[in-house]
Parts: C-alpha cells; structure tokens; sequence
C-alpha cells in the first residue's frame, strides 16, 4: 500500500491524529493500517528527543471558560 495517502481521516489510520502531519507518512509507513496501541507507544518511547517534533499539539479546554 502507499502509506503517503493515508490521512488520520481514515478508520485504519486514525492514530495519525496523535501525530502533527508532517509525520504521518513515516508513522503510517511504520506502523500500517490499525497498529495496536502498544505499537504506537512504542514508537513514541523509541524517539524522546522527538516528542515535542513528532506529537500533535491539542489543548484541553478548561470547563471553567
């Protein structure tokens, strides 16, 4: 498969919105079509250095607002 179409919009490829775009060609190369969580962690734990580079930036808004 050419993992470089997939989207995060795509039941199989959903774990791409825990990653910001410019990497979802290399996560979605690396991990496939619906990985176990297990294996997306394990990609996160292999590369610390890369956690601020790698991970997709979401805010929880407060109830308070």
């Amino acid at each position: 498969m050419i993992y470089n179409l997939a989207t995060s919009d795509q039941l199989e490829f959903s774990y791409l919105y825990l990653f910001k775009e410019d990497w979802h060609v290399s996560i979605a190369d690396e991990c496939k079509k619906s990985p176990t969580v297990r294996r997306v962690v394990e990609i996160v734990i292999q590369n610390p250095n890369l956690h601020k580079e790698m991970l997709a930036d979401y805010k929880i808004p407060n109830s308070d607002d």
